[in-house]
């Protein structure tokens, strides 16, 4: 087992967004790992807020409310190409407080987003996060 406690974080490239929402994501991302007791080692950050959930390949208003989509890596994970997704939800769109989060299970990296996008591409078609200092962001 390695004795690095560097964490990186990434996002799809496509959804870069202003440092300032940046830091707020990677905090809760943050706050979401420390919550959990998750041992993670890489972090993908999939969607900035929003109030909706994918169910059937279709999208629907999620009834606990507003969320980040962001998946997890254990240093296990990575190993074995495979990952973990949560909802972490915050107070409201205006408030992102952290709530609680909810996860569908381990599934493996290639796995399909509704656009067929493989979900957890290799590390070179995602954009590695800058270090905030986040280890401990207020």
């Amino acid at each position: 087992m390695s004795t690095d406690d560097t964490i990186k974080y990434y996002v799809y490239p496509e959804l870069i967004p202003r440092t300032e929402k940046l830091r707020e994501l990677v905090a809760l991302a943050h706050e979401t790992a420390v919550q959990l007791d998750l041992r993670v080692k890489a972090v993908l950050i999939r969607s900035g807020l929003h109030h909706t959930m994918s169910v059937a390949g279709g999208y629907v208003r999620d009834p606990r409310g507003v969320h980040v989509t962001i998946s997890f890596k254990t240093e296990e994970q990575l190993l074995r190409g495979t990952h973990v997704t949560y909802h972490c939800y915050v107070r409201s769109m205006s408030d992102h407080t952290w709530m609680c989060a909810y996860h569908g299970g381990e599934k493996p990296d290639t796995v399909l987003k509704n656009r067929g996008e493989v979900v957890w591409p290799p590390a070179d078609e995602l954009r590695l996060i800058p270090d905030f200092g986040h280890g401990y962001l207020p």
